[in-house]
């Protein structure tokens, strides 16, 4: 098998399981704070702002009869495949992206009990 089919097999493979995971974890489509979180974006405000100027890397849409922005999930595995599979990169190879291959990850984490926040003394 010449060399650039094993190469495109191997991306296509990548893709299909960003995608699984993604789906997993999201759904087939991302809201804008989940974008915001994938891509590593300070807010979902930033993420918006990124795709009013045109530098989000991935298009977002909108859906009728639901209010905000949304992303499809095949979209953003495609776009993370093709960074994670360029030369030089920190995430090149098969370890993939730490938010979206943390499987057991539910969500932000718990509020402490109230036993764990410490009590504030008069001094």
């Amino acid at each position: 098998m010449a060399p650039g089919r094993l190469q495109q097999q191997a991306r296509d493979h990548r893709i299909q399981a960003l995608e699984a995971n993604l789906v997993l974890r999201y759904g087939p489509l991302l809201t804008t704070q989940e974008v915001a979180e994938v891509l590593r974006y300070r807010s979902p405000q930033a993420v918006l702002k990124a795709r009013t100027r045109g530098n989000l890397p991935v298009p977002m849409t909108r859906l009728p009869s639901r209010r905000g922005w949304f992303m499809s999930s095949h979209g953003l595995a495609k776009f993370l495949a093709s960074v994670e599979l360029l030369p030089g990169t920190a995430h090149s190879g098969s370890q993939g992206l730490s938010v979206i291959a943390q499987a057991g990850h539910a969500g932000p984490p718990a509020p402490a009990k109230a036993s764990q926040i410490p009590l504030r003394t008069r001094t």
